[in-house]
């Protein structure tokens, strides 16, 4: 099997955010927490095989603290493997970009694939492609 995780930014919105503008600059654009905003700009898909693009779903908690912010959640159903669920805490230096935080993304789901392919003990390459549509990794399980 094939899996090929990678981002489809650049954005959708009106308000999407350039690959190099600075993660410090995103609340200006929004006010959805920056973590979540730059997580669901990735528009994260999951292709098996060469078929069609699975997206994965950016989500956020809301709890009694401000902790809610910085958690994403990273969720998609695919096809072989069932649900797999990244929680990725978000923390941006102020010189990070949102180009480098949409691979960030992309990189922390894609490790969680690749845990579900090992622990399912299934042959598979996984490739994981940024949002430069380069190759960031390829690895055979």
């Amino acid at each position: 099997m094939l899996f090929v995780v990678q981002a489809t930014f650049p954005g959708r919105r009106r308000n999407s955010p350039r690959a190099d503008t600075l993660c410090s600059n995103v609340d200006r654009l929004t006010v959805l927490p920056p973590a979540l905003f730059i997580a669901d700009e990735a528009a994260i898909t999951v292709s098996v095989d060469g078929g069609s693009p699975i997206r994965v779903r950016a989500l956020i908690g809301v709890g009694s603290d401000d902790q809610f912010s910085t958690d994403i959640f990273l969720a998609a159903h695919v096809p072989g493997l069932g649900l797999v669920e990244r929680c990725h805490i978000m923390k941006f230096d102020a010189d990070t970009t949102v180009g480098e935080a949409v691979d960030q993304c992309v990189l922390m789901f894609a490790s969680s694939l690749a845990n579900r392919v090992i622990d399912s003990n299934i042959n598979a390459d996984v490739q994981v492609i940024g949002h430069t549509s380069e190759t960031l990794v390829t690895s055979r399980f």
